[in-house]
């Protein structure tokens, strides 16, 4: 069950990395990202050294999340339409506003993300990135649901009836009393008015803040997905998008709660949806499937840095690629085997060479030359390279003349 506001009091025993936390202590005396960029330094240093993706790239340290870009789409241009409550894509999940219980919807991104964390890899891109990028953004997620309960708390505090009623200058008052530091700053500033978080032009008239809300589709067997979203004139800013079930129902999750929080909008006069992505571990950008389902385009400014976006077209592709030679490999083995060896052990020294596919080739060597034993084939292995001829690549024989066991 997830928690009343008013049955969760003490949050001690939630941690961010090995900081013990309470839900209303903001600016949060440790970045968990700080601690994880610490834990890890070695091994990002060694990926940007070996570029494990990207090519040359390597890893890289994932930006403040005030910078992360945004995608966006027209609602007319969408390519599935949105949804409203009843509908049969939504059967199995419950729909919970949360905007009003931001300590509850803490708890529940703590829980998402503590079962992330302990969670391994061993399959390919997508599922590596889904998982990694889950791990990156819960962090985000759960400060900023601080950060957002704490203003609340000072806005009431300071006689104002709602958060609704908050203004520019009223969050920045807040910020600067805070304590906290510029990129926690930014990052707040950034959910509460868009963008990428900087101080506003102190001539600049203060504007109303639209409410923050909190929207969770939470699913039984189909995985859970929570947003942190904003209403705004004619467009949907949704500033984080993340899934329970990351490698299963989550990322499912994250299309049928934007289409959802799109039917919502929409009937508020929306035309237009814009989304934050998200970045891996390795600070590679990853645009959620969603993205794509949907027809999201990422918006270019002057702010964008050199992100290599992960492409999981090319990762399909690869997919097919692997079954192919997967499927050619089971073939040649299948043909391999029913080749009878003119001397035992000859096979698998082949096979350890990679040169299986010659086995009739050096089987007849074998019945023409008399060769009885796998010594006096590994003796002979530079006149079976020269029997083998232009089969053999340079570098093919070159491993076959230095195999000498």
């Amino acid at each position: 069950e997830i928690a009343e506001p008013d049955d969760v009091v003490d949050l001690a025993g939630v941690r961010l990395g090995a900081t013990p936390m309470r839900f209303e202590q903001w600016p949060p005396k440790q970045r968990m990202e700080d601690e994880a960029h610490s834990r890890d330094s070695r091994r990002l240093a060694m990926d940007r050294l070996e570029g494990r993706r990207g090519g040359g790239a390597g890893a890289r340290d994932v930006p403040n999340s005030a910078l992360w870009p945004y995608y966006e789409v027209a609602v007319s241009d969408l390519l599935l339409p949105p949804l409203s409550e009843g509908a049969d894509e939504l059967k199995g999940y419950r729909v919970m506003d949360m905007s009003q219980k931001l300590d509850a919807a803490f708890l529940l991104a703590n829980r998402w993300f503590q079962e992330n964390d302990g969670r391994s890899l061993g399959f390919m891109e997508t599922g590596a990135a889904l998982l990694s990028s889950s791990k990156v953004s819960m962090p985000y997620v759960m400060r900023q649901l601080q950060g957002m309960a704490v203003f609340k708390k000072h806005q009431i505090a300071n006689n104002a009836t709602s958060p609704a009623t908050a203004t520019t200058t009223s969050l920045d008052e807040f910020l600067a009393g805070s304590g906290a530091d510029e990129l926690t700053a930014a990052e707040l500033r950034a959910v509460m008015v868009g963008g990428f978080g900087d101080r506003p032009d102190s001539a600049a008239a203060p504007t109303d803040l639209s409410e923050v809300r909190v929207s969770v589709l939470l699913g039984t067997e189909n995985g859970s997905a929570l947003a942190v979203w904003v209403a705004e004139q004619a467009a949907i800013r949704v500033e984080f998008l993340i899934g329970h079930d990351c490698l299963g129902g989550g990322p499912q999750a994250e299309q049928n709660l934007l289409r959802f929080m799109l039917g919502l909008a929409e009937a508020e006069g929306a035309t237009k949806l814009r989304c934050r992505a998200r970045f891996t571990e390795d600070g590679m950008l990853f645009a959620p499937p969603c993205f794509k389902n949907l027809g999201l385009q990422r918006v270019v400014t002057d702010r964008d840095e050199d992100w290599i976006e992960l492409d999981m077209s090319k990762e399909e592709s690869a997919v097919d690629r692997e079954a192919g030679l997967l499927a050619e490999s089971d073939a040649l083995w299948a043909e391999v085997e029913e080749s009878p060896e003119a001397v035992a052990g000859l096979r698998t020294w082949l096979a350890v060479l990679g040169l299986e596919s010659h086995l009739q080739v050096v089987n007849d060597w074998c019945e023409e030359m008399g060769a009885a034993s796998l010594d006096e084939i590994i003796d002979s292995r530079e006149d079976i390279a020269d029997a083998l001829g232009d089969r053999l690549s340079h570098a093919e024989r070159e491993a076959m003349v230095k195999r000498s066991y």
